[in-house]
């Protein structure tokens, strides 16, 4: 995984943990997802609570908060993400962290029984990258041990989703409306000739142009709000038109430099969510993909040296379309 990619995470995560960000995407997103839940809870149900877990780019630990709550405590979770890692150990007491990307760890071999990942191993970088990072997981696995992993698929609901969130990121950030709040606000919070007659006028109908795009996007959907208890990005959107006409109207009841820092910690999470849909999009695998990876992997090893099973998919709800594939393996 490059830097940039570590710090997009970073301030992802950063984001989610913070208590001074606008906090529109704290606790949602795909991980979150109920399909995912019982997946997981079937596959930590087949093990032994002694069983020695490691996830490799575990994020905050949402596939090892399910192993958690059935009993397992030999947790450990790698990330390239210090804040990710810092999450999960206020969620999950007593797991390891590792800070190290998936295809550099520096564990130690033959050390694990079960290697996990959910929408994180496929993030390494280029499918060289990837051949490394799964390289790493043969090394640090017990002979005996097994691998399973949610990967985002290139074909399915989840890209689907991401493309759409990049699209109206960039409505949001070309809208120029966080930029065009706080000038209002401040105009508000210093009177001067900018707060009198057609200046200020200017500035008030300038905001509501830049508000304009976003309000048609959402008024888009007849089903609003059902729409956005499934839509995380809509969820976020919403939070920040009502927010800043609640800051622009109630200004005297806000200090001006916890405003300006609540529309500056807006723009990082914009920043941080667009960083992770470009990843998102970025590490999608496609069923060649996978199966490259395969033959690189029986050409290192030996075909029988890892033994995958079928390539599946994993659907949520109804969907037809996929919406990651299943990956899973073992080392005999």
């Amino acid at each position: 995984m490059t830097n940039t990619n570590a710090k997009n995470w970073d301030n992802y995560w950063q984001g989610r943990a913070s208590q001074q960000s606008g906090n529109a995407l704290i606790e949602v997103g795909i991980e979150r997802n109920h399909e995912l839940k019982k997946f997981w809870t079937k596959v930590f149900s087949n093990e032994v609570k002694s069983t020695k877990v490691i996830d490799f780019a575990c994020g905050a630990g949402s596939v090892l908060e399910h192993a958690n709550n059935l009993g397992f405590s030999d947790l450990s979770g790698l990330d390239v993400s210090e804040k990710a890692l810092e999450v999960m150990s206020q969620k999950i007491a007593g797991a390891k962290t590792i800070c190290a990307p998936v295809n550099l760890t520096g564990l130690e071999s033959e050390a694990y029984d079960l290697a996990v990942s959910q929408f994180g191993i496929e993030y390494a970088g280029d499918k060289d990258s990837l051949f490394k990072a799964f390289k790493e997981i043969y090394r640090t696995l017990r002979f005996g041990g097994k691998i399973v992993i949610i990967a985002h698929t290139t074909d399915g609901v989840i890209m689907e989703g991401c493309l759409a969130s990049l699209k109206q990121i960039n409505l949001i950030k070309e809208s120029g409306f966080i930029e065009r709040s706080q000038q209002v606000f401040t105009a508000l919070k210093e009177p001067s000739e900018k707060t009198n007659g057609e200046a200020f006028y200017e500035l008030t109908q300038k905001l509501n142009d830049t508000a304009q795009p976003i309000m048609e996007w959402l008024k888009s959907y007849p089903e609003l709000e059902a729409e956005k208890t499934k839509n995380e990005f809509m969820r976020f959107a919403y939070h920040l038109l009502e927010s800043s006409h609640r800051l622009i109207t109630h200004h005297t009841n806000y200090s001006e430099t916890d405003a300006l820092n609540w529309f500056e910690g807006m723009k990082e999470e914009l920043e941080a969510y667009k960083g992770r849909m470009l990843s998102m999009t970025k590490a999608a695998l496609s069923s060649q993909d996978i199966s490259d990876l395969k033959e690189k992997l029986a050409a290192e090893y030996g075909p029988s040296k890892l033994d995958f099973e079928e390539l599946k998919t994993l659907h949520f709800n109804s969907n037809t379309k996929p919406a990651a594939w299943v990956i899973r393996a073992s080392k005999p």
